[in-house]
């Protein structure tokens, strides 16, 4: 189903550029009046990271990386209307044509959290895993930090977000315990830049105690003129 999906999505995106001069930018996805997914396209086919909400990796030159719909269980069909920024899917789902900037990048980096993040940017060196591999290992883990979008203007503590609840540092031994085996999972703190040394630490110390490896946390990095997302080693 996963597949045929796939095909009828990009027999829909193909007949979408005929009509539109083609699909390239970025998009929002809507579903439902919620916004779940971003979309960098330079081709007719479509970039959808499935693991977190945020920036996907952009397709160039046909390269697919995570080729599905999204998070909705519709099947996709020739059932859609197109105007020059914005597209429907059988009524229920929406593209909505975004500016491709810094702004729109450093927005989506936190959409759909309850938390605002702005990672730290990465200037003279290269990331230790690009994004994108990250998302395509097995069971990858993000823990949320920091202030709330709705916060008041005195609230300037940072918070921990843990299935899309706020959380502390004391949640997290059960956030990450599981059946199997954590040495071999790869974890990433999508922090923001200001959030204080210590709470990183007092994550990374709760982290550990899960059997995870010092080696396989990471910290979220970006390269923000570039619109790049990737991951740092925590050493």
């Amino acid at each position: 189903m996963r597949l045929f999906g796939l095909i009828l999505l990009i027999i829909t995106l193909s007949e979408c550029s005929t009509k539109t001069k083609g699909p390239r930018g970025h998009w929002h996805e809507s579903f439902n009046g919620q916004t779940i997914h971003c979309y960098h396209i330079t081709d007719t086919l479509v970039s959808i990271d499935k693991f977190t909400f945020g920036y996907s990796k952009k397709v160039e030159n046909g390269d697919i990386f995570q080729p599905l719909v999204s998070y909705s269980t519709f099947d996709l069909l020739a059932d859609y209307d197109v105007s020059e920024n914005q597209f429907t899917i059988l009524d229920t789902v929406t593209w909505t044509k975004m500016s491709n900037d810094v702004e729109t990048f450093l927005n989506d980096v936190s959409l759909g959290l309850l938390v605002k993040v702005e990672p730290p940017e990465l200037l003279d060196s290269q990331f230790d895993l690009p994004y994108d591999t990250f998302a395509t290992r097995t069971y990858p883990v993000k823990i949320y930090i920091g202030q709330l979008k709705d916060r008041q203007a005195s609230d300037s503590e940072f918070y921990i977000e843990l299935n899309e609840v706020k959380a502390t540092v004391n949640d997290i031994l059960g956030y990450l315990v599981g059946h199997s085996d954590n040495s071999k999972k790869t974890i990433a703190l999508h922090a923001d830049k200001d959030t204080p040394d210590q709470l990183i630490q007092d994550v990374i110390k709760e982290i550990l105690k899960t059997g995870y490896l010092k080696e396989n946390i990471y910290r979220t990095m970006i390269k923000k003129e570039d619109q790049i997302m990737g991951l740092v080693r925590c050493m």
